[in-house]
C-alpha cells in the first residue's frame, strides 16, 4: 500500500513537472511562432496587393454577415498614408474542405488579382482552381532561369482565377459558374471546387457592398 502511494506520489510530481515545462517551452516559442504567421501573411498579401509602406495585417476591418455565418477580413493597403488597395480574405466548402480565397482589388472594388491561400483539393482536378503553377519555356530552361525569379516578378497565370480580374466588388451581387447561369467558366471535372471560389467571392462581394465606407476608410 505505501509503495503504491508513493509510486502515486512520484507520478503525479513527474506529470506536474511536465505541464510546467511544457508551458514555458510553448510561452517561449508564441511570440515566434506569432511573428511567423504575420510574416507569412504579409507575404501572401504583397501578391495581392500594390505597393505599400504601412502594415496592412494591422490595418484591417472584419465584415460580419450574419446570414450566411461567415466573416470576410479585409486587409488596407495605404502608401503615404492614401489608401491604394484592399485584400479580402473569404471561404467556402469545396469538394475536399474548405477553400480559403485572398482577393487583392483597388479601393474602388475593382478586382485586380486572386489567389487561393488554403484547401484540400484534389491534385490533379481540384488544383487546376486553386493553384497558380510557373511554367517553363524552352527559352527559360536554356538560360537557366529559375522559378524563383519568376514569381517574384509575377503571378504564375491561371485561367480559372484570372477570370475573376474583369469583374468589380462593387457592382457584382453574386458570382456564378456558367452551369449555375453565372458568367464564370468552370474548370472541367472541378465544378464544385470552381463554385466554392465563386461562393467565397460572392461573400467578398457582398461584405464590400454593405460596408464599402467603412472598408474604405
Amino acid at each position: 500500500m505505501k509503495n503504491a502511494l508513493v509510486l502515486s506520489a512520484a507520478l503525479g510530481i513527474t506529470c506536474t513537472v511536465a505541464a510546467i515545462l511544457l508551458a514555458v517551452a510553448n510561452a517561449k516559442t508564441y511570440a515566434a511562432r506569432a511573428e511567423a504567421k504575420v510574416a507569412e501573411r504579409e507575404e501572401a498579401l504583397r501578391l495581392v496587393l500594390p505597393e505599400f509602406d504601412n502594415s496592412p495585417s494591422a490595418d484591417t476591418c472584419k465584415v460580419e454577415l450574419k446570414p450566411e455565418g461567415e466573416t470576410v477580413e479585409f486587409f488596407r493597403a495605404r502608401r503615404g498614408g492614401k489608401l491604394v488597395g484592399l485584400a479580402a480574405r473569404a471561404g467556402a466548402k469545396g469538394y475536399g474542405g474548405r477553400v480559403e480565397v485572398l482577393a487583392g482589388c483597388a479601393p474602388d472594388g475593382k478586382i485586380v488579382k486572386l489567389i487561393v491561400l488554403a484547401h484540400s483539393e484534389t491534385p490533379g482536378l481540384g488544383t487546376q482552381v486553386t493553384d497558380r503553377t510557373a511554367q517553363k519555356t524552352l527559352g527559360d530552361l536554356l538560360r537557366g532561369r529559375k522559378d524563383a525569379d519568376a514569381a517574384a516578378a509575377t503571378l504564375p497565370p491561371s485561367a480559372y482565377l484570372d477570370q475573376y480580374e474583369k469583374f468589380s466588388l462593387s457592382d457584382t451581387p453574386e458570382f456564378k459558374v456558367a452551369r449555375d447561369g453565372g458568367k464564370v467558366d468552370a474548370v472541367t471535372g472541378a465544378t464544385i471546387s470552381s463554385r466554392a471560389v465563386a461562393r467565397a467571392m460572392t461573400l467578398v462581394a457582398k461584405a464590400f457592398q454593405e460596408q464599402r465606407a467603412q472598408i474604405t476608410q
